[in-house]
């Protein structure tokens, strides 16, 4: 029996479905996976950009030497629809926007970024997606002149729409603890504990200012380092503070060696299980000790 041009339409649409569904799974190389937290359970890529695409704010990790995950959040940002989004990244300072119809890294150093400093070409697949996209581009960062005094005041010189914003989001005993334990463990156990507070507002002062950013500029998603997207501790938790109704999205870039044992993989999602809505996991990456150079100091 011949089909009739309904028919005929709606095997089109059908095969295109399908083809769009099997290019994003394609995303998810060998030795990669993406789980669903708290539960641990694996999802498609299909279900996570439709996650993201229904958003209202969303935070996309990285680990910041990890080219795979500048890639990853590019290709996840050019299956988004065209200019849905607000993109608000921590490698711009604050409130600085991204001149449209601009060379990508001229554009990107006129709002702050510093080339060197975030290892250039690193981050260039995510933000050519941003322009590709059509997608605002706008820093979220305190600018690096100031984190000194923001340091050495322990917050007080922050201009006042962060401090604001900070002020309505303060932290309990126990997440100003875990705070100062990340850094103590971030910094290789070789800070002295006198700095712990001045890091901790300036890591927090971070959050705040992406935070305000993201808020005014709805919807919207935030590019930063994975301790920016901790749920517990990050700018959604921020977020969530000022704008509980909000439909939050939070997704870490991790690395495992998946020559581990399965036991040791759901031990370590479940330490995340708190932090995140998803987690994606890369193989992990070939790196000197960063604490070689840290305890040396």
């Amino acid at each position: 029996m011949p089909l009739t041009s309904t028919m005929q339409h709606l095997a089109l649409l059908c095969l295109c479905l399908l083809m769009t569904s099997i290019h994003a799974q394609s995303l998810l190389a060998k030795g990669e996976s993406l789980v669903a937290l708290p539960s641990a359970s694996p999802i498609t890529v299909e279900a996570l950009i439709d996650s993201l695409a229904h958003s209202d704010f969303a935070v996309l990790g990285e680990i910041h030497d990890n080219p795979r995950h500048h890639q990853l959040r590019g290709e996840l940002l050019r299956r988004l629809p065209v200019a849905s989004k607000t993109v608000v990244a921590e490698h711009l300072n604050w409130r600085q926007r991204l001149a449209p119809k601009t060379d990508v890294l001229t554009g990107l150093e006129a709002a702050g970024f510093d080339a060197q400093a975030w290892g250039w070409p690193l981050h260039q697949a995510l933000f050519e997606a941003v322009t590709a996209m059509q997608m605002p581009l706008i820093g979220g960062n305190l600018p690096g002149e100031s984190i000194k005094e923001v340091f050495k005041t322990r917050g007080q010189s922050l201009p006042q729409p962060i401090a604001s914003v900070l002020a309505q989001a303060p932290f309990d005993a126990a997440q100003r603890k875990a705070m100062e334990a990340e850094i103590d463990q971030g910094h290789c156990g070789a800070m002295p504990a006198s700095m712990f507070e001045g890091m901790a507002t300036v890591q927090r002062g971070r959050d705040a200012a992406m935070a305000e950013v993201a808020l005014a500029h709805l919807p919207s998603i935030v590019v930063a380092g994975n301790g920016h997207a901790w749920k517990h501790l990050g700018v959604p938790f921020v977020v969530h503070q000022l704008a509980p109704q909000l439909h939050s999205v939070s997704v870490l870039f991790m690395e495992w060696d998946d020559a581990r044992p399965d036991q040791e993989k759901q031990a370590f999602l479940a330490e995340l299980a708190p932090q995140a809505d998803y987690v994606w996991l890369t193989p992990h990456q070939a790196r000197n000790d960063p604490c070689n150079n840290l305890r040396k100091k």
